[in-house]
Formats: C-alpha cells, sequence, structure tokens
C-alpha cells in the first residue's frame, strides 16, 4: 500500500500537480533547514526570513518571496501543508496549475507588504516572518467566496459551508492582532484580502456566465441539413460551441453539488478544467 501511495505521489509530480509541488517545496526547504542545523549552520536563517524592518528588507528584497515557503517549526509546517493541501484540492477543479501558484504567491506578497507597512509604521515588536499562512489564507479565501455554497463535512460538526469557515478565520486574524504573533495575523490579512478580490471576481465572472446567451441570428448560425417527410431539405440549427460547454460543465458542477468532487471520475476531472479553462478564455 505504501509503494502505490509513493507511486501516485510520483505521477502527481510528473503531471504537475501544483498543490503537490507547492508541499514539496515547503517540505524541502523545512527538512534543509534542520540538516544544517545539525552541523551548526544558520544561514537559512539569515537568508530566508522576511525582516520587519522596511529598510532591512530594501537589502534582502528576496526574502519577500523566500519567507512563503519557509518553516522553522515542525507544528507551523504540518498545519499549514494540511490547509495548503485541503484547499489547494477544492480549489484544482476551477483553477488552472498557473492560476493556483499564481494566487499562492499573490497572497505571500500582499501578506509580506502588509507586515513591511506595519514594521515601518511600528504598530508590531521588530522581528522576521516565516511560513505559508498569508498565501494558504489567500487560497482559503478564494475559494470560500468563489463558491460560497460549496459544503464540507467536518469531524463532529457535520456539513458546513466555506464561506463560514471563511469567516472564523477572519474572526481569528483579528482577535490575534494584539497577541505575540500580532506581524503573522498582519501578514495573514494580506493574504486574506488578495484572497476575497479574487474570489469575488470569480463570483461575479460565473453569474455572469449564467445569464441568457444571446440567440444568434441566422445568417451566423451554423446550419445541418435534413429531410422532412415531404423529402425535402430542412435546415437545423446547432448548438453554439460554448453554449454546449456552458451545459456540460453545469452538469459536472451539479455532479459535483450532489456528490462531491470524488464523485468524477479522472476523465470527468479533465474535462471539468478544460471546460473551465476554455469558458474564462472566451469571456470577453
Amino acid at each position: 500500500m505504501t509503494v502505490n501511495i509513493f507511486q501516485h505521489i510520483k505521477a502527481d509530480l510528473r503531471r504537475g500537480d501544483t498543490t503537490l509541488w507547492l508541499v514539496t517545496v515547503n517540505t524541502v526547504i523545512f527538512l534543509l533547514y534542520w540538516l544544517l542545523r545539525l552541523f551548526s549552520v544558520d544561514i537559512l536563517d539569515r537568508v530566508l526570513p522576511l525582516p520587519s524592518s522596511p529598510a532591512e528588507a530594501l537589502l534582502m528584497p528576496w526574502t519577500a518571496f523566500t519567507y512563503m515557503f519557509t518553516h522553522f517549526n515542525l507544528l507551523h509546517l504540518v498545519c499549514n501543508m494540511l490547509w495548503l493541501w485541503w484547499f489547494g484540492r477544492l480549489f484544482d477543479p476551477w483553477l488552472s496549475r498557473r492560476r493556483l501558484l499564481a494566487l499562492y504567491i499573490s497572497g505571500g506578497l500582499a501578506g509580506a507588504a502588509i507586515y513591511l507597512l506595519a514594521g515601518g509604521l511600528g504598530w508590531i515588536p521588530a522581528g522576521t516572518l516565516v511560513g505559508a499562512s498569508a498565501s494558504v489564507m489567500c487560497l482559503m479565501a478564494a475559494t470560500a467566496l468563489s463558491h460560497p455554497s460549496q459544503k464540507i463535512n467536518l469531524l463532529f460538526i457535520g456539513e458546513i459551508k466555506l464561506i463560514w469557515i471563511a469567516a472564523v478565520c477572519v474572526a481569528l486574524s483579528f482577535l490575534g492582532l494584539g497577541g505575540g504573533n500580532s506581524g503573522g495575523q498582519i501578514a495573514h490579512l494580506g493574504g486574506l484580502l488578495t484572497g476575497a478580490l479574487f474570489g469575488l471576481a470569480s463570483l461575479y465572472r460565473q453569474r455572469r456566465s449564467k445569464a441568457p446567451p444571446h440567440r444568434p441570428t441566422p445568417e451566423k448560425t451554423p446550419r445541418r441539413e435534413g429531410r422532412n417527410t415531404a423529402g425535402r431539405r430542412m435546415h437545423a440549427p446547432r448548438i453554439a460551441p460554448e453554449v454546449s460547454a456552458r451545459i456540460r460543465l453545469d452538469q459536472l458542477l451539479d455532479k459535483i453539488r450532489v456528490s462531491g468532487y470524488e464523485s468524477l471520475s479522472r476523465a470527468e476531472r479533465d474535462e471539468l478544467k478544460s471546460l473551465s479553462s476554455r469558458i474564462d478564455t472566451d469571456k470577453p
């Protein structure tokens, strides 16, 4: 069974599974950090975290990017990777690999920007920032707001909408602003804001796509020929490709709402991604 799990992971990496690649990069950096610590080498402590001082950050601009892949504590890593895996998988049917990666990085950069702003204004104590929390919060907010009716089962709680999970996370972020990790909570808000903007824009596009399509004029509508009972040729309008694509996409999304994403076959999952990308591309 263990061999099958590793084979599955290897296949996902070859296929370019963005969520799995992100988890892998974060884990490898964590293991490298502790391996160097065994030999009393602390270079990663100095070159990867994002300093709270904007002046120091300007001298190490790469840290605005590297901090979101860096964890120095095992519990911190495990918690973030579990949330990343969970929301990455939930959002996978609606996001292309490039968009998911772009959202992860955008949330991390937004968190870094707010963290540096707070540090420059003296709102948080001097220190450094590490962790993928801002990026994960971004994915969480984008998932919840783009599909607010999506429900998941939580242990001991039952079915709950993603939008309520997002609301709880936002509340916890505000409540933690005065605590010992105020800098990290400030960065979380940057990720949440970025994900919320993406999710609301996605929800707006979905509602526009569900509007009744304009009926094409007879001159521009492709026709196919047939014969009536009298033997005369007759022309029947063919369904426009973009309309049939939306119909098929709605069928797959209805199946997810009723039976869950896991009920889709591999072919249906690939079809769902293809249809989502095609409709997004066709939109003005």
